[in-house]
C-alpha cells in the first residue's frame, strides 16, 4: 500500500486570500460609552443565542442600520445602483 501526500505549505495562505476576498478588515474606534452598549447588549438574549461577540454584533448592527438607511431614503436610491 502506498500513501501519497501533498504539500500543503501554502494551504494557509490560500485560505486566508480566499477570506479576503469575503471581507475586508476596518479598524473603528468607538465612544467608551458606545463600547459599554455594545457589551450590555451582547448580555441580551438575541445575542447569546446567536453566540454573537463584539464584531459580529457591530456587523450586524451595521448591515441592519444600512438597509434601513436605504430604505428610508427619499428618492429611494439603491446603494448598489451606484457605480
Amino acid at each position: 500500500m502506498v500513501i501519497y501526500t501533498t504539500d500543503n505549505t501554502n494551504t494557509t495562505e490560500r485560505f486566508n486570500m480566499a477570506i479576503r476576498r469575503y471581507t475586508e478588515s476596518v479598524n473603528t474606534r468607538f465612544e467608551v460609552g458606545i463600547v459599554k452598549l455594545l457589551d450590555e447588549a451582547l448580555t441580551h438574549q438575541y445575542c447569546v443565542d446567536n453566540d454573537f461577540n463584539r464584531s459580529d454584533l457591530i456587523r450586524h448592527l451595521v448591515r441592519i442600520g444600512l438597509k434601513n438607511f436605504e430604505t428610508n431614503q427619499p428618492s429611494q436610491e439603491n446603494f448598489n445602483d451606484r457605480q
